[in-house]
């Protein structure tokens, strides 16, 4: 991937995702984003700029504006920039589990997946589940 968002509102996981992703050679940039607010700014301003994004990452609780609401803003950013044809990947993160109404929101935002960030004992374990998760989400998509 070249280019891929991250908007996570915790500073130590944020960092985290960043090293796997460019340490494990899964994205060559990674912008980060401390809220839905900042994401959906950066992620006009990569449209504007024509340089596309090739994958989103968004924590779902995040201050400002949440994941599931970035999410659908994106999608109706998509529109009016005529990328609907070609939506970005969305790889949600939650504490919580994915139940029924969840997975729903992932139905609307398609491509998505979804991602426990609370589950996997070690940054090597979370490594190899981010990797397994990105990887179908991409083929997918």
């Amino acid at each position: 991937l070249e280019k891929v968002l991250v908007a996570e509102d915790s500073p130590a996981l944020i960092n985290k995702i960043a090293q796997i992703l460019e340490e494990n050679r899964m994205a060559e940039w990674v912008t980060k984003c401390a809220d839905g607010s900042e994401f959906i700014t950066s992620f006009v301003e990569q449209l504007e700029q024509k340089r596309p994004v090739n994958l989103v990452i968004l924590d779902v609780n995040m201050p400002v504006i949440n994941g599931v609401n970035a999410a659908i803003a994106m999608r109706a950013i998509e529109k009016g920039y005529e990328q609907h044809n070609k939506p970005v990947p969305i790889l949600f993160f939650t504490a919580k589990q994915c139940d029924d109404t969840f997975k729903k929101v992932l139905s609307y935002t398609k491509p998505a997946k979804y991602i426990n960030k609370g589950a996997g004992a070690s940054p090597e374990e979370f490594a190899d589940r981010l990797y397994h998760v990105l990887s179908h989400l991409l083929h997918k998509s």
